[in-house]
């Protein structure tokens, strides 16, 4: 019962922000975050004017097949925040395993892919991660690193079609997948 509520609350602020969404004219009207209906909210970012920040709200949750969206987003905006994190469990793991955590950074103001290794779940894949981008042809390097933590960064290429591959490609998630945001 308490699951409902939650998704219950949810869905009810999702629905309110997508009322108030309006990207006056930012990012071209295909590219805008919209809601199928009610039961389906879509939205989880907005940007008001030129001047205005990427505005994420608290547990937001964004579909797989919004990434670009979301990434055209966090590029255009004039102050848009340092990450945009997606946070997931991959189908079939194991609670143990943990979730998944991977980003778009603003790096000098440069935009990137980051997959960050310092939960365990991203420590045990991250060749698995490399292997992949590498064989989609992304070259990458470490950005940080200390403790046996690091963030291997991407700044090449297409960098949603990159994101979107992981989630699709790598760990099978839908396009209509509901995966966390976390700002």
């Amino acid at each position: 019962m308490e699951v409902f509520a939650f998704f219950a609350f949810i869905g009810g602020v999702l629905y309110w922000f997508l009322e108030d969404l309006r990207i006056n004219q930012q990012i071209p009207d295909d590219v805008q975050m919209k809601a199928d209906s009610v039961d389906e909210p879509e939205i989880i970012a907005q940007v008001k004017s030129p001047k205005t920040a990427l505005q994420v709200p608290e547990n937001a949750q964004v579909k797989v097949h919004q990434v670009e969206a979301l990434f055209k987003a966090l590029v255009k905006a004039e102050n848009p925040p340092q990450f945009v994190a997606f946070v997931f469990t991959p189908p079939g793991s194991l609670a143990s395993e943990g979730a998944l955590s991977i980003q778009f950074s603003l790096e000098a103001g440069k935009p990137g892919f980051d997959w960050v290794s310092f939960d365990d779940r991203n420590k045990m894949d991250e060749q698995r991660f490399m292997n992949y981008a590498s064989k989609k042809g992304y070259s990458m390097r470490v950005s940080y690193e200390k403790d046996g933590d690091r963030i291997l960064r991407v700044e090449n290429g297409d960098l949603a079609a990159l994101c979107s591959g992981v989630m699709t490609e790598m760990y099978g998630l839908s396009p209509m997948t509901l995966v966390d945001l976390v700002t």
